[in-house]
């Protein structure tokens, strides 16, 4: 089942990010990871964004939580290893992570006008 939900994630991810081209012209379409920790971490590049994608890594050994600036361990989204959360964003919105604990890696995909 996570597997089948990480792709409905990243299928869900790729019809948002055609249809800001169809509208926006989307020209850009930046992946990464970031290494999160116990204090939060900005992911990906606000400037612009459509949409993003942020997968925990699935060797994780904690949860991340994400949410816009001043997001907490126990506030905003929680993410389980492998797991994976698309959303639609305002332009400029900043996106932030926080790991529960140690170090986690944070994978991401945006859509960018």
């Amino acid at each position: 089942m996570k597997i089948l939900a990480v792709l409905w994630a990243f299928f869900c991810a790729g019809i948002m990010c055609l249809a800001a081209y169809s509208v926006g012209h989307t020209q850009q379409r930046p992946t990464g990871q970031v290494s999160v920790t116990t204090s939060a971490v900005s992911i990906g590049t606000a400037t612009s964004r459509l949409a993003i994608t942020i997968k925990n890594d699935d060797d994780s050994t904690a949860k991340v939580h994400c949410g816009v600036t001043g997001v907490t361990a126990s506030t905003g989204f929680e993410l389980g290893a492998g797991q994976a959360y698309t959303a639609e964003t305002f332009a400029d919105l900043v996106i932030q992570c926080i790991a529960a604990s140690g170090t986690q890696t944070v994978h991401f995909w945006e859509a960018r006008r």
